[in-house]
């Protein structure tokens, strides 16, 4: 199977266990996501985006030569900022938050059993803020892991 493949089946994946993600949707740029986060509706909140990987070479020898992967995932909850007050404007990161601990614990789940994931480096695992990103907001994790070809 493709990269590219096993990335979209590993988004199906964990929308399918993962309570609260009603979508998921993989993306290569920022123009891309965009025009999908404009097309989204709050009432399919909440939604996982992937975006498509960036490989670079690692390895000292052809032998030994593995990609880096460089991912990167949202959890993502459109959001009317009129219809929110303050407390309910992080109320919104407080529940995108509980959803995000649970796509990394299967991250880290899948790390030990999941072909792909087993060179997780962990080190390089970061959770950051998304803030009004078409309306949106939530967090994103980014995290590299290394593939054999």
């Amino acid at each position: 199977m493709g990269k590219v493949q096993w990335f979209k089946d590993y988004l199906i994946g964990l929308q399918a266990v993962i309570p609260g993600i009603n979508r998921n949707r993989m993306v290569i740029d920022k123009s891309q996501l965009t025009d999908f986060l404009n097309a989204h509706s709050s009432l399919d909140n909440l939604l996982l985006i992937g975006v498509l990987p960036d490989f670079r070479g690692k390895g000292s020898t052809a032998e030994d030569f593995k990609l880096e992967n460089t991912m990167q995932l949202m959890v993502l909850k459109k959001t009317t900022y009129s219809e929110h007050n303050y407390d309910e404007f992080y109320q919104i990161f407080e529940d995108t938050w509980i959803t995000v601990e649970d796509v990394l614990k299967q991250i880290l789940a899948d790390s030990l059993s999941c072909s792909e994931l087993r060179f997780l480096n962990v080190q390089s695992i970061q959770i950051q803020p998304v803030w009004n990103e078409s309306a949106c907001n939530g967090w994103k994790i980014m995290f590299n892991f290394d593939m054999s070809l």
